[in-house]
């Protein structure tokens, strides 16, 4: 498939956690079913971005911290404004590493805090921001 026949041909899609793992599988995913994708990630999205697209006229990187309402109406404005909106939202970015470094028990609240934050406000965050589009 590609940008003009594949299923997701002329859909616009923000992957958060893009730039690595996972997120950056479902991008190139994406891209070879068709579709424009930006990649939302704290570090590293530009140059993801550049690597799978180096023409740049199908992905885009914008930095975003998801736990940040702020941050993530900014990214999706600038998602809009270079691409037209946002179509579909892989809800990737998540926090599981530092769940699994050290003993539960061994953890302060702060850092449980922040995975809740990432993990579950995040999605949140992202949704409200992308459902006007």
């Amino acid at each position: 498939m590609n940008e003009s026949t594949g299923k997701l041909a002329g859909r616009t899609v923000l992957v958060t956690g893009g730039a690595t793992g996972l997120g950056r599988a479902f991008v190139q995913r994406m891209l070879a079913d068709g579709a424009r994708v930006a990649i939302g990630d704290l570090r590293g999205a530009d140059a993801a971005a550049r690597e799978l697209d180096p023409t740049g006229t199908r992905c885009m990187g914008v930095a975003m911290d998801v736990s940040d309402e702020a941050s993530v109406k900014n990214a999706v404005a600038a998602i809009t404004a270079h691409m037209g909106g946002v179509d579909v939202l892989v809800n990737n970015a998540a926090l599981f590493s530092t769940l699994v470094n050290r003993p539960f028990e061994e953890y302060s609240g702060d850092e449980w805090m922040q995975v809740m934050r990432v993990n579950t406000l995040g999605p949140f965050n992202c949704a409200k921001a992308v459902a006007p589009h």
